[in-house]
C-alpha cells in the first residue's frame, strides 16, 4: 500500500498566511492591542485555544476547526512578539 500524502501547494500556503494575517487584525481590533505581561500569559492563553480546538476536533465541524487553529496560531504570533 503506497502511503501517499497530498502536498501543499505555495498558494495555499500563501492563503493560510493570508488568513492568519487577517484574523490577527480581526482579534486586535476586538481585544486591544495589549502585550502579553509574561511567558504564564502566553501559556495560559495557547492552552485555553488548545482545549478548544479538541472541543472543535471531537465536532468534526471544519469551520470550527478553523477558526481555533487560526485562534492558536495568533496567539503564537503575538506570543513571539
Amino acid at each position: 500500500m503506497d502511503n501517499y500524502r497530498p502536498e501543499f501547494s505555495d498558494l495555499s500556503i500563501e492563503n493560510a498566511i493570508n488568513s492568519v494575517k487577517t484574523w490577527i487584525k480581526m482579534r486586535l481590533q476586538q481585544k486591544g492591542r495589549g502585550v502579553f505581561v509574561s511567558s504564564h500569559e502566553i501559556l495560559g492563553i495557547l492552552t485555553e485555544e488548545f482545549q478548544e480546538l479538541k472541543e472543535a476536533v471531537r465536532s468534526n465541524v471544519y469551520d470550527k476547526i478553523q477558526v481555533e487553529l487560526l485562534d492558536i496560531a495568533v496567539g503564537c504570533i503575538l506570543g513571539i512578539e
